[in-house]
This record gives structure tokens, sequence and C-alpha cells, in this order.
């Protein structure tokens, strides 16, 4: 009876099925592809990143032949004090343009002032800057 007892209390090993043999032996086989694939994966995205591309592309060079490109000035906003009076002379001037069907911003004709300005010498811009009133500079009071 000892002989029973002792098989009892000690541990079996279960036999291992061919069938179950093959499942494990496949499922090792697949986790195994899974991680050389993500690794070629990675791989691939790695070397693609560190290659420059040293072709063109046809439809950039066939633009970039056809049309010089052309660089766009960077827009500044500024804010100055200006007389009343002055700036009612951009409000006539821009009421005229309009009855002439001509559509014009304040800013427009603050640009046109400049090209115009830029065209004159320095001693006429000096002989009508002491023509100007003198202005406190700053934000008017309310």
């Amino acid at each position: 009876m000892k002989s029973t007892e002792q098989n009892a209390q000690m541990p079996t090993e279960v036999a291992a099925t061919p069938a179950k043999k093959a499942r494990v032996s496949t499922a090792v086989a697949a986790k195994k592809v899974a991680v050389k694939k993500t690794a070629v994966k990675k791989t691939a995205v790695i070397a693609k990143k560190a290659k420059p591309s040293s072709k063109p592309k046809a439809t950039e060079s066939v633009a970039t032949a056809g049309k010089a490109k052309v660089k766009k000035d960077v827009l500044v906003r500024d804010s100055f004090t200006m007389p009343q009076s002055e700036y009612q002379v951009l409000s006539h001037v821009k009421k005229s343009c309009l009855q002439a069907g001509i559509e014009i911003k304040k800013s427009e004709l603050l640009r046109i002032a400049v090209v115009q300005l830029a065209g004159l010498s320095v001693t006429k811009i000096a002989i009508l800057q002491k023509a100007l009133n003198k202005i406190q500079a700053g934000r008017p009071k309310k």
C-alpha cells in the first residue's frame, strides 16, 4: 500500500501529446516571426528616416522649373498716432476713390504714400517734416 500512497502524494507528470507539442511549437514559431517582422519594420523606418532622398520627385522638379518661387513679405503690424485733421485726409481720399469705383483700404493708401515717399530726396523729406505740426508721441488721453 505504501507504493500506492507514495504515488498519490508525488506529483505526476502529464505526458504531452503530439498535438499539444505541435500547438506549442506553432505558437512559439509565430511569436518569433512576429518579433522578426517588427524588428524588420523598425529598421526599415529608421533607414528611411536616415537616408536622404537623392531623387527629387518629378512633379516637384517640373513645378519649380516652370515657376520661380516668390518669397512673400513678412507682414508687420504697427500702430501710430496722427492728428485728426490728417486722419480725415485719409478718409476723404478713400471716399473719393470709392466714388470713382476704386475700393481701397486705409492701409493701402498709407502704403502708396510710403512708395511715393521713397522717391523723394532726403532734403525734400526734411522740408516736409519741418512743415508738420509737432505731436506728443504715445496714445492720446481719453
